[in-house]
């Protein structure tokens, strides 16, 4: 498997992990975002393989579809593991 093919199948896999976390754990989507700091930069890696997408920039970003990935990255390990390193947010640590 090349690895177009294999971002597109991980990327089809974290699409479902973002829908299923939306409809059965929205309290704990919303405290994750409650964490992220920073902007978006607009890289499009978020956005896998969009036909919105014009050399990585999102074409209708202030006009997005409900399908979009507005909230990504949900967590760290997004961030770290599927998200670019270009990416222009962050997460803080919670205060223990």
């Amino acid at each position: 498997m090349n690895k177009s093919r294999m971002k597109s199948v991980i990327f089809m896999f974290y699409k479902g992990y973002i829908n299923f976390m939306y409809v059965f754990f929205p309290i704990m989507i919303r405290n994750s975002l409650s964490r992220r700091k920073g902007k978006c930069k607009m890289c499009g890696y978020c956005c896998g393989s969009c036909f919105y997408l014009k050399n990585n920039k999102c074409k209708v970003y202030n006009q997005r579809p409900k399908f979009c990935s507005r909230d990504a990255p949900l967590n760290k390990f997004e961030l770290k593991y599927i998200h670019s390193p270009k990416c222009g947010y962050y997460f803080e640590d919670r205060l223990r």
